[in-house]
């Protein structure tokens, strides 16, 4: 990456980490410290945009959609690079979904993204349109779905362990799994 991304990279983290209150002594190592940062970032965006947004955990979902595939309307809220990269699988774009204006299964509509803020807010936006709608926001977003053991695609719908993290501050993937950042054809692997 360019030292101009690095750079707005690292003010997107730093900015992040103020307004959120996630300030860490260190970086999270451990999968369960990771996984705590996940909480404390997904808490506070939560009570401060989207409160009214049901959750779902990561392992609720992935054993929901074990056990009844389609029953859920999947949205991935992210932008199309990070879509490239990995989504849960069978997900619909969020583009797609309002496009199509899907019809929500028995389990209603999931909405993710990267933590879950983005896909909150759109669940929020989702309500404030049609009270009546099931909509959940995953909790943790695509982060939590890799800690629960959820599978991830590429665009080519083949299994991948590399996720766009959207920057590094949220960088909180489970070991095993490689985070990365950046625009289609220019991505760039975190460590």
């Amino acid at each position: 990456a360019s030292l101009a991304a690095k750079a707005k990279d690292a003010m997107v983290g730093v900015a992040n980490a103020v307004a959120t209150g996630t300030v860490f002594d260190r970086r999270p190592q451990t999968d369960a410290e990771k996984r705590a940062a996940i909480d404390k970032m997904f808490a506070k965006y939560k009570s401060r945009s989207f409160a009214e947004v049901a959750d779902v955990t990561g392992e609720d979902l992935v054993a929901e959609l074990a056990t009844a595939p389609g029953s859920a309307v999947v949205v991935d809220c992210r932008i199309p690079a990070e879509r490239e990269v990995a989504t849960i699988p069978n997900s619909v774009s969020r583009e797609e979904f309002e496009r199509t204006l899907a019809a929500q299964g028995p389990g209603g509509i999931v909405c993710y993204c990267t933590i879950g803020y983005r896909s909150g807010v759109f669940g929020k936006k989702l309500l404030e349109g049609d009270s009546e709608l099931r909509v959940r926001n995953l909790h943790g977003g695509i982060l939590e779905w890799c800690h629960a053991g959820g599978a991830v695609v590429d665009s080519a719908n083949a299994p991948t362990k590399k996720v766009h993290v959207y920057g590094s501050t949220w960088n909180l993937l489970p070991e095993g799994f490689t985070g990365v950042i950046g625009e289609a054809g220019k991505f760039h692997e975190l460590d």
